[in-house]
């Protein structure tokens, strides 16, 4: 199966299609000295992003945080709208006439 999907890929119907030629380059050295610099630059950056992580139980302590400010921020905005209501500024009532038939 493998053996046939890379005759498939190799095959010329198959690269002209994805408009590659069937040619080999012959790399020079700098294009490898290039390439050897870029893969040691990549490396290097997925090390530094792996350092980065944050172990899980600091992530999962982080998000509880984040949750918890924004239950107290609907909270205090709770508050806030209930005290308006009482004091007879907060939501206006709508009267509804005819009990919402429309004639």
């Amino acid at each position: 199966d493998n053996l046939q999907f890379v005759d498939h890929l190799n095959s010329k119907q198959h690269l002209s299609n994805t408009g590659q030629s069937g040619e080999v380059k012959r790399a020079t050295v700098e294009e490898v000295r290039e390439r050897l610099e870029w893969l040691v630059r990549r490396k290097r950056e997925e090390a530094e992003a792996v350092e980065k992580v944050v172990d899980l139980g600091e992530r999962l302590e982080k998000r509880e945080g984040e949750l918890e400010r924004e239950r107290e921020e609907k909270r205090r905005k709770r508050r806030e709208k209930r005290r308006k209501t009482e004091g007879g500024v907060g939501v206006k009532q709508e009267v509804v006439e005819g009990n919402g038939i429309i004639c």
